[in-house]
């Protein structure tokens, strides 16, 4: 965790030279974001604490990258780095959509086209499960909702949004929706073409979810919904160099 109160440079330094001396294969970093409704969340939120600005953030986050790369990890998504082939297969689940099950109190699954949450109180869960009933609520996903799921999810990793990662139909549901968006991210910096699609440039990846807020408030202006339409209804997505993309 980094860029909470207090946090300095050198503190933070200190912390990724002792969890380098433990040799490990993998490691996350997370900027720390006030939750309301929590100690510390509340006192940043109410002014009784200060946490470091955007730009000191940004800075920590940089050092950190170039500390990583000299030890020979590499940033596979925004807040994971490893070294090579240490990825870890469970976080790669979640970016890229595959199926998974959320079992006990709280957890959230995506299971055949349903998403799936359960009830976050222990006595609620557990009353629902030996009673019988269901002890999650359930939201089928649309052609919105997953093109928007996999654009979120997928730039935060650094390779990227790739057709070859997702079935044909669903990379078509993304580029009806985005292509007009993605043009506009290519053309002013936000994003950079890679040989299957998109990525985020590795200069803007600590403001990734910047880069997807606007991408989709791209997407939902009306001359970019109308231009998405008009492409579905041709059988030509406006994206269409990467919805030809095959399948691996």
């Amino acid at each position: 965790m980094f860029g909470f109160p207090g946090h300095t440079p050198a503190r933070f330094a200190a912390t990724v030279e002792r969890a380098l001396a433990l040799d490990p294969e993998h490691l996350s970093a997370y900027c720390f974001i006030p939750e309301a409704g929590t100690p510390l969340g509340d006192d940043v939120l109410r002014g009784r604490t200060t946490v470091p600005d955007a730009d000191e953030q940004a800075d920590l986050y940089a050092t950190l990258g170039d500390r990583l790369a000299a030890a020979g990890f590499s940033p596979y998504e925004t807040s994971n780095f490893c070294r090579p082939g240490a990825e870890a297969r469970h976080n790669l689940v979640y970016w890229l959509r595959r199926d998974y099950l959320g079992l006990g109190p709280s957890a959230h699954g995506l299971w055949r086209g349903m998403r799936t949450g359960n009830h976050y109180r222990l006595d609620h869960w557990a009353h629902a499960l030996e009673s019988g009933r269901a002890c999650d609520t359930a939201e089928p996903e649309s052609a919105r909702t997953r093109a928007d799921e996999i654009v979120m999810l997928g730039l935060r990793l650094a390779t990227g949004l790739d057709a070859g990662d997702h079935a044909q139909a669903r990379w078509a549901e993304v580029t009806a929706r985005y292509g007009r968006a993605f043009q506009a991210g290519l053309a002013t910096g936000r994003l950079e073409a890679t040989e299957g699609g998109v990525r985020i440039p590795p200069g803007h990846r600590f403001l990734a979810d910047d880069v997807i807020a606007w991408l989709m408030a791209a997407a939902d202006r009306p001359a970019a919904r109308r231009e998405a339409d008009r492409g579905a209804h041709a059988g030509a997505p406006a994206f269409d160099r990467l919805a030809t993309a095959s399948v691996t």
